[in-house]
């Protein structure tokens, strides 16, 4: 399965698709112009995604909610997304990685388990 580009008029769609798997397992992590990744959340249950368009089409947000279950989750919020990719994971039937590239910076999503491409 080839990496597969959102695109942006889809973005909204796609969020709620995402937030349709509450409960999977993410792993949410910057990745640094060095190609280093910093862990913001590992392994903990999804609790939604949400596309915040502003008025002006300035400062949009993408944000990622995620924490262990019976807690109030951890906010990612990622500015004025430019990209969004889905990449294939261990099993090449699902998509596990979502690529998110930003004018704030790159995040990476792992998901277990992935989106299936008819889900996309």
């Amino acid at each position: 399965m080839k990496a597969r580009e959102v695109a942006r008029k889809d973005w909204s769609r796609f969020c709620e698709k995402l937030t349709a798997h509450r409960g999977a397992m993410v792993t949410v992590e910057r990745v640094g112009s060095d190609g280093g990744r910093e862990a913001l959340a590992e392994n903990v249950p999804l609790h939604g995604v949400l596309w915040e368009e502003k008025p002006g089409g300035c400062s949009d947000e993408l944000v990622i909610e995620a924490g262990p279950a019976g807690e109030r989750p951890a906010q990612h919020r990622i500015i004025e997304p430019i990209h969004i990719r889905l990449k294939d994971g261990q099993h090449n039937d699902r998509y596990n990685h979502v690529q998110i590239v930003a004018e704030s910076g790159e995040i990476d999503l792992t998901l277990n388990p992935g989106l299936l491409p008819t889900e996309v």
